[in-house]
């Protein structure tokens, strides 16, 4: 080959080499038509310039790192829970007896991010339906007083009543009048306790 032969395939390499220079990093040892050298065990040919954060085509790929698994979605909680025999015929004081059912809402809650603690007084159907709205308010006020004293957010309490308009006994005690009626009916003198929020344990 002449002397000007050589020089031409020289320029000519030296064209296509500046083609891949935007491709082309400085750590590997690339052919003339851009592609790397390897060794006889097939690995890249890296130059004194390599660093470990350099890739070329099939050399020494970048690892492509997985972002972190998103941690899980606090679970959404609604739970309602109904606590009857509260309250005695005709009071809005709450019984002694409730104050295990009501100690252990009150722990439940305060191991849950609540947003909001809805609590909706009943009644029996015995007497005016006026008169027995009025009681049922002030059935869920003792619930919502007795949870502020352990540790409940007040802010956060609501109360209402019903009355006897949602009856829990229904018609089962239809035939009863007397002491045994107001025996059948203790499960309207009760209230429900709905629980808006994110769950932190479970609420059983």
């Amino acid at each position: 080959m002449s002397s000007k032969s050589y020089l031409i395939a020289v320029i000519a390499g030296m064209s296509l080499a500046q083609a891949h220079a935007a491709d082309e990093p400085a750590g590997y040892l690339v052919s003339v038509n851009g592609a790397p050298v390897t060794s006889g065990y097939g690995d890249c040919v890296r130059t004194s310039s390599w660093t470990s954060d350099m890739s070329y085509r099939q050399c020494d790929p970048l690892t492509v790192v997985s972002p972190a698994p998103a941690a899980p979605a606090p679970e959404p909680m609604l739970v309602r829970i109904s606590i009857d025999a509260l309250f005695d015929f005709d009071s809005a004081l709450l019984r002694a007896d409730a104050a295990p059912a009501l100690a252990k809402l009150a722990k439940q809650l305060t191991a849950s991010d609540y947003q909001a603690v809805n609590i909706v007084g009943r009644a029996d159907r015995i007497g005016r339906a006026k008169y027995n709205l009025q009681l049922s308010e002030q059935r869920a006020k003792a619930v919502g007083n007795y949870l502020a004293a352990h540790g409940i957010d007040g802010t956060k309490i609501a109360v209402s009543g019903v009355g006897s308009a949602e009856s829990l006994t229904r018609d089962q005690c239809k035939a009863l009048e007397g002491k045994s009626l107001i025996a059948c009916l203790q499960p309207d003198r009760s209230a429900e306790v709905t629980v808006i929020g994110t769950q932190k344990s479970a609420m059983r």
